[in-house]
């Protein structure tokens, strides 16, 4: 008897079960093999359906991650990757294109100002002018730097006199 457990390829531990003269293990993809080194066992060959192929364009467009599309599809990310290859690469495109769409009629509808907005923001290079202006007293123009010089002049009747070191230089 067979047992196959579908769960999250990352939720899913080494499983084995047992089959009459040999026992097999189900691995992070439910890819089954022989654990006792003999060589791999023969399955049916994946053949995708129009159900699973709409399936997989719809999620990866979706923004769906490939472990999970190919979990609910039942098979492993590498042969979802290899069968559902043009689903997988097309699906975001399509999905934001629809979505661009949907911006481009809001946008160009009177009365949803947001849409206009950020639309031309996005594709049209707009940006709003942050400039910050400094100005002096009033609104007068800020007067040219000054350089003040300070000078301090030690009187020598002042304060205690610096220590002398005494020695040679050598």
């Amino acid at each position: 008897m067979l047992v196959v457990a579908e769960r999250k390829a990352s939720q899913l531990r080494s499983i084995a079960v047992a089959i009459p003269a040999a026992v097999f293990c189900a691995h992070r993809d439910v890819h089954l093999h022989r654990c006792d080194g003999a060589t791999e066992v023969s399955r049916n060959p994946f053949t995708p359906t129009d159900d699973q192929r709409r399936l997989v364009r719809t999620m990866a467009g979706f923004g769906v991650p490939h472990d999970d599309i190919a979990l609910v599809t039942k098979c492993s990310p590498p042969t979802l990757r290899k069968w559902f290859r043009h689903e997988l690469d097309v699906a975001t495109i399509e999905a934001n294109a629809r979505v661009a769409q949907t911006l481009y009629q809001q946008a160009t509808t009177p009365g949803n100002i947001a849409a206009t907005i950020f639309w031309l923001k996005a594709r049209a290079g707009w940006r709003e002018k942050h400039a910050i202006e400094v100005t002096g007293r009033d609104g007068a123009p800020l007067p040219a730097p000054q350089l003040i010089i300070e000078r301090r002049i030690i009187d020598p009747g002042r304060g205690p006199e610096p220590s002398v070191i005494e020695g040679r230089c050598e």
